[in-house]
């Protein structure tokens, strides 16, 4: 296979390492115009040599990369192998494994200065796995978080990285940061929302946040569940004197995935429109916060009904339904508001394939 000199994408992650160790026989910078890399690894070991390595920055540009997407990182190696991408803007990473002891650890020893956008997805859920990848970034420019963890299987609540979370926010400087998703289970909602409020109040710049909660595992309280996204809306909400969070927010994106247990969907409904309603153009006039605090512009609203919760009984599952029609129209009234001032109001219930 030739390999050409014009790659403006290469995408590796598709490929057995014997490609991608042929790949890495091309001469040297001879791919000018890369400017996004996908691969699975950074750093290709021989099967016959297990100490030397042939290092993909030897024949790609990575200084002129824009954007990096690893999947099964493994080891401080792949870490150390990012600082030659000094022009990285986007940085994704899925399923980083390292067993390296925290002692040996130096933080932030990883700067990419110029990454605007970092992706990262979550599927170990042990400390060790968390603490190397956190402590070794430092993104000073860094406007975009997506954290996403997959809970599929157990993760104790409080396993779940918020100390590594805030520091890695905290060496960043990250006060600047625009844009956060983050995606963990109910219950570690539950257990840990003082954690989440900490991470809000630091990134007090927020202009959009998404909050993805996956399903409640089996015995989780769903009373608790739903004490704290009462909590949670209501420390969001602008209701002087009291101090306000996220001065700035401008998107609000709540998914909650429903799976065993059935949600309080009509009383979460009346939580979250209050939410929404205290930062209205509206309210937030009357209220004489229109000069601190930018009004709520999209909320969205989604429940993801995985194939357990279909199958259960519509009586048991009820989608949307309410016990009065008034209380709908109460419901109805609300969003007619916030739509009337001009607030994009999404709200939708959808089979999770």
């Amino acid at each position: 296979m030739e390999f050409s000199m014009n790659f403006r994408q290469v995408d590796l992650q598709r490929f057995s390492q014997p490609f991608t160790e042929r790949f890495c026989q091309v001469p040297e910078n001879s791919t000018p115009r890369l400017f996004k890399l996908q691969s699975r690894f950074l750093v290709v070991e021989h099967p016959r040599d297990s100490v030397t390595s042939k290092r993909l920055p030897e024949v790609i540009p990575f200084r002129q990369l824009k954007s990096l997407s690893l999947t099964s990182s493994h080891g401080i190696d792949e870490l150390l192998m990012m600082a030659f991408c000094t022009h990285l803007e986007t940085l994704e990473i899925n399923e980083y494994i390292c067993q390296v002891p925290e002692d040996n650890i130096h933080e932030g020893f990883v700067a990419l200065d110029s990454v605007d956008k970092f992706i990262v997805h979550v599927n170990e859920y042990k400390r060790n796995q968390f603490y190397p990848l956190w402590s070794s970034l430092t993104l000073p420019s860094l406007s975009i978080l997506n954290v996403i963890t997959n809970c599929s299987y157990f993760l104790p609540a409080k396993e779940w990285p918020w100390e590594h979370l805030h520091d890695f926010l905290k060496r960043s400087m990250a006060h600047s940061l625009s844009d956060l998703s983050l995606s963990f289970s109910g219950d570690t909602l539950t257990t840990c929302l003082p954690s989440l409020i900490q991470i809000l109040r630091y990134t007090s710049k927020l202009s959009a946040l998404k909050i993805c909660l996956d399903k409640l595992h089996e015995g989780a309280s769903l009373t608790a569940f739903h004490s704290s996204i009462t909590d949670l809306l209501v420390s969001l909400s602008i209701s002087p004197p009291r101090e306000a969070l996220l001065f700035e927010l401008r998107k609000f994106h709540l998914v909650l995935r429903e799976h065993n247990q059935p949600y309080s969907k009509v009383e979460i409904g009346k939580q979250i429109l209050s939410f929404a309603a205290s930062r209205s153009l509206r309210s937030l006039t009357m209220s004489g916060m229109i000069l601190k605090v930018s009004p709520l512009s999209e909320l969205e609203w989604e429940i993801l009904r995985t194939e357990v919760a279909r199958v259960l009984e519509k009586g048991i599952f009820p989608k949307f339904q309410v016990d009065k029609e008034d209380e709908q129209m109460e419901l109805l009234r609300h969003v007619r508001e916030l739509t009337a001032g001009g607030m994009a109001c999404t709200i939708a219930e959808w089979p999770d394939c």
